[in-house]
């Protein structure tokens, strides 16, 4: 079991509408866009050395990610259409489709 806060990675098209559009920002002493950003990089970093540390150590374990932001895009069980488009929608979730925590056969979307 792996968890982290996976910050989002707030993309350069929504940055304007993200600041404006919510309090993080304004409202956390201290917290800026680049921190934000930044700390997405570093735990996407941590998470991709674990899941590839642990599927190379324990094969055959399945390891269960708990993250507290959304790490897809295009799912409609993490994303009410509703929100589908939205100009803030980067603060929120990321597509990690890409990346070799989500492609690793040990790691996957189950239904509840």
């Amino acid at each position: 079991m792996l968890g982290c806060t996976f910050y989002t990675y707030i993309t350069s098209e929504q940055d304007t509408d993200v600041c404006f559009g919510l309090n993080d920002f304004y409202c956390i002493d201290g917290w800026t866009l680049a921190d934000h950003n930044t700390s997405h990089t570093v735990e996407l970093v941590w998470l991709n050395e674990r899941v590839a540390a642990l599927s190379t150590s324990e094969s055959d374990r399945m390891i269960v990610i708990f993250t507290q932001h959304i790490p897809i895009t295009d799912d409609s069980r993490a994303v009410d259409p509703v929100h589908v488009g939205s100009t803030i929608s980067s603060r929120f979730s990321s597509d990690l489709s890409g990346e070799a925590c989500w492609k690793n056969p040990n790691v996957g979307v189950r239904e509840p």
